[in-house]
């Protein structure tokens, strides 16, 4: 299992590509190629890519067999906000290149999310795609940062529960009622309630 692979807490995955040895079916005496496999979160850990990969798959089937303009599809994005931002700046010349690449990887999700965005944007405007939309609901960090892995601490995932999303937290017009403690996913529930009915 690949995805539980974590950057410098477990070693990655490995592979042996028979088919790199070409016409041999039993290559014991010859050189196999070893493929090594990590935690696809090294490249984008939102999941929107494989969602787009998806949803792509879904739009051609409804096309082939004639049911795109019965369907609509919604991606809804759970976050934790945007770009990252440098915090730290000790060591500027010798840490630079690291930061630099956990940068870039933190910043593939957001990237990802905004291409999704303008995608559906994009398919809005003709004919030819199913509806798609995409709403995006920020976590925030309930008093302290929530850790995200495999197993959470009951705590914390009585805090993320807390944001799941309340319809009855929503006003009319759509937007949260600000006399209780509201989230971005109250409204969105709500929305999501009133198009299943």
């Amino acid at each position: 299992m690949t995805s539980a692979r974590f950057p410098w807490v477990t070693p990655a995955g490995a592979l042996y590509d028979w088919s790199s040895v070409p016409g041999i079916k039993q290559a014991a005496d010859r050189p196999i190629e070893k493929i090594r496999l990590v935690d696809g979160g090294y490249f984008e850990n939102s999941g929107v890519a494989s969602a787009l990969e998806l949803i792509s798959t879904m739009q051609s089937a409804s096309r082939r067999y004639g049911f795109a303009d019965k369907i609509s599809i919604r991606l809804i994005v759970l976050t934790r906000g945007g770009f990252p931002t440098q915090e730290f700046f000790g060591l500027s010349d010798l840490i630079s290149p690291v930061l630099a690449l956990l940068s870039a990887r933190e910043s593939r999700a957001p990237l990802v999310i905004d291409q999704a965005a303008r995608l559906f944007r994009e398919q809005a405007l003709t004919l030819s795609q199913p509806a798609t939309s995409l709403s995006k609901v920020e976590l925030l960090d309930l008093y302290y940062p929530l850790p995200l892995g495999w197993r959470l601490s009951a705590l914390s995932t009585i805090l993320i529960q807390a944001q799941n999303g309340i319809p009855a937290r929503c006003k009319a017009a759509g937007t949260p009622d600000h006399t209780e403690m509201a989230f971005d996913a109250d409204c969105l529930a709500k929305t999501v309630e009133q198009e299943l009915d």
